[in-house]
């Protein structure tokens, strides 16, 4: 849950909003709209067009993270399975749409509920499988510096477009006394790049007045951060003409209790 947010930056962001408020109130429409859509345009099942592989590139960033609670990924995926995740992205009427003005983009989590919905778009499950895997789980934990970080949560994807924005926040895990250590993975499939283009920015403040770090490269990249660090996250409105897809996967690390 998203704590610690500026009204200010909402209300400067959001004022003139009209197309992004007009999805939102028509939020239980395209809800009920969405499965008939998906009857009417099926998508087949189908079998993977690459394995999936996380480079080495992501295991090489643990000097940098265990510095800075932050690491920045170029060439996350092997080229093919990236090109695949990136051809075959779900379109929207697979995803829930937009509902509230602070993560004001389409969204959707894999779960074993929902799983068979995803069938026609095989990388994806072999992603979320993947991240969740122990072989996995057990790079996470070398990233992190301590052993026992384990899969939170489910494969995340979203599918934002001009004027969509995530207000900076923190996450309310940074306030929860179980937690040791939260790492949280934001995997850029694809995106337009460059300034106010969706990248996720760390910023010292909730208005992204003081940067830490804004990614500009939206395609086969990830960004990692430790949820649990006083990060604030969210990225601008996306500008004209300029798109970001994008999942996320998160671990936690447990505290020990006597």
């Amino acid at each position: 849950m998203a704590i610690n947010i500026s009204d200010r930056f909402l209300e400067a962001n959001t004022a003139r909003q009209f197309g992004l408020k007009t999805l939102i109130r028509l939020a239980p429409v395209r809800r009920k709209l969405n499965p008939a859509l998906r009857a009417v345009l099926p998508k087949r099942a189908r079998a993977s067009e690459a394995p999936c592989t996380v480079t080495d590139a992501f295991d090489a960033a643990a000097d940098h993270y265990q510095k800075h609670r932050w690491a920045f990924v170029e060439n996350i995926f092997e080229d093919d399975f990236h090109a695949a995740l990136a051809r075959n992205y779900p379109p929207r009427r697979f995803l829930q749409p937009v509902a509230g003005l602070t993560k004001s983009y389409d969204r959707v989590s894999i779960t074993d509920r929902n799983r068979d919905t995803f069938t026609p778009f095989p990388e994806l499950l072999a992603l979320s499988d993947y991240l969740q895997a122990p072989a996995f789980e057990a790079r996470v934990s070398r990233i992190g510096g301590q052993d026992g970080f384990r899969t939170s949560g489910h494969l995340h994807l979203t599918r934002s477009w001009p004027g969509t924005f995530m207000i900076p926040h923190q996450d309310s895990a940074l306030e929860s006394d179980g937690i040791a250590a939260h790492i949280n993975a934001i995997f850029f499939v694809a995106g337009s790049g460059g300034d106010n283009s969706g990248g996720l920015t760390l910023a010292r403040d909730n208005e992204l007045r003081s940067v830490i770090f804004a990614p500009r490269n939206l395609t086969n990249t990830c960004l990692i951060y430790d949820i649990r660090e006083p990060f604030f996250h969210g990225f601008n409105p996306i500008a004209a003409g300029k798109y970001r897809h994008a999942v996320i996967m998160n671990w936690q690390l447990k505290r020990e209790t006597t």
